[in-house]
């Protein structure tokens, strides 16, 4: 599957789906594929959750 190839594109100028892919991994998450019940694609992605941070009153 070329998705996720960076310059691999149909549309002129079209980065998008590699930098999606690369902002969601800066984030310790995942990008996939997945073929849609008749025509088209499903894009899913998964992010690590994040820690609860607590604020001391002023």
């Amino acid at each position: 599957m070329r998705d996720f190839v960076p310059c691999f594109t149909i549309k002129p100028n079209g980065m998008g789906l590699p930098i999606c892919r690369g902002i969601i991994k800066t984030h310790h998450g995942r990008l996939w594929t997945e073929a849609a019940t008749g025509d088209g694609t499903v894009f899913k992605f998964t992010l690590a959750a994040a820690e609860r941070v607590k604020f001391d009153d002023p």
